[in-house]
């Protein structure tokens, strides 16, 4: 962290109320994942073309997320199964402004993200009036087949394109666990580019291009679940796996 906050010091901030015109609640998501030791270089290029989130001070914002799944796992094994229309039910606090989300994120067939999401007061294993309304309007599934199952943790730096067309975030300092086993991934950073259409001509893009980082498909949920809960069927991601051990100790551990 030491490295990086000189850095962030020499950006263009964008405000929290400045950001919501490029909400992309509806959006084409691309993400990369890489070693923690690439990132002072890849902040210095972000500085020409993106903006840096300041949420009171805070450059570096952190989060909270506790996710929802049935008995069966039934969102976790549609996302292994690589089933384009799929859910995540979670509660997301921005822990340095004290705002809690209930959100449902909906994947579909078109690999567009469709999110929907309502303030609640806090974080709470018990889904309230708010988030069981949700559930009913957005999904086929009734609230009381749902239960908390993991809790992420993570910072983030969030980055506005200068000319306000897209969104790109890096994720560092990630840790999960089920409320009992703990995981924490040290120097992995999760970069995602969300953008209303698919370009490829983004600077962030080409930024990642550059570094040689290809386009990844990476979920911090199912990475989670699969260290939380060893018996859960991860064969479709035993390469996912390989990948990240491979980024983050030099080696590929099955």
């Amino acid at each position: 962290m030491k490295k990086i906050l000189p850095i962030l010091e020499n950006f263009e901030t964008i405000s929290l109320q400045e950001m919501d015109s490029v909400a992309l609640m509806n959006r084409r998501d691309s993400k990369f994942i890489f070693n923690r030791r690439l990132l002072p270089g890849i902040l210095d290029e972000l500085q020409n073309y993106y903006r840096l989130l300041d949420i009171n001070g805070n450059k570096v914002n952190r989060y909270e997320n506790i996710y929802f799944d049935t008995d069966e796992m039934l969102f976790y094994t549609k996302h292994h199964n690589g089933r384009r229309n799929r859910l995540k039910i979670r509660m997301r606090k921005y822990l340095d402004s004290n705002i809690t989300f209930f959100e449902i994120k909906h994947k579909n067939n078109k690999s567009r993200t469709i999110k929907k999401r309502a303030k609640i007061a806090d974080l709470n294993k018990f889904i309230e009036k708010t988030g069981r309304k949700l559930i009913e309007q957005y999904t086929p599934h009734n609230p009381d087949e749902v239960k908390p199952v993991l809790s992420v943790t993570f910072s983030r730096l969030t980055f506005v394109a200068k000319d306000m067309s897209e969104r790109a975030t890096l994720d560092i300092n990630l840790n999960t666990n089920n409320f009992t086993v703990n995981k924490t991934f040290d120097d992995l950073v999760i970069a995602e580019l969300k953008q209303d259409r698919l370009n490829h001509k983004s600077p962030f893009y080409q930024l990642m291009r550059k570094n040689r980082l290809p386009e990844y498909r990476f979920s911090k949920y199912c990475m989670g679940m699969i260290h939380a809960y060893p018996n859960l069927k991860a064969n479709r991601f035993k390469s996912k796996v390989m990948r990240l051990n491979k980024i983050l100790y030099g080696k590929s551990i099955a």
